[in-house]
């Protein structure tokens, strides 16, 4: 599970399921599924954007995406990369591969 909090919301990862939740535990709301599986993990929130990483069963099916806070604006980034850690700062990604 990855976790990060940012102006009263607590967002995770749970599988291939990113949730965001109130900080007071009641709302628990479904941002994003990966259609095709794969975990998500390496969870960013930069203002109003929800940056991740998917790892799928394969390279090929592996990729860096990002989402709007209310899952609006699904948006592949990279595709067909292996990663092991990320760190989004202002709009630029770095990662270690």
């Amino acid at each position: 599970m990855n976790i990060t909090a940012q102006v009263g919301y607590i967002y995770y990862s749970n599988g291939n399921a990113l949730h965001k939740v109130k900080k007071n535990g009641y709302t628990d709301e479904l941002i994003y599924k990966a259609s095709a599986g794969g975990d998500i993990v390496n969870v960013n929130v930069v203002g109003n954007w929800i940056y991740f990483y998917c790892k799928g069963s394969t390279v090929e099916k592996s990729y860096i995406a990002k989402v709007r806070t209310d899952g609006s604006l699904f948006e592949k980034l990279i595709s067909g990369i292996n990663i092991w850690e990320m760190l989004v700062v202002k709009d630029t990604i770095y990662y270690t591969t």
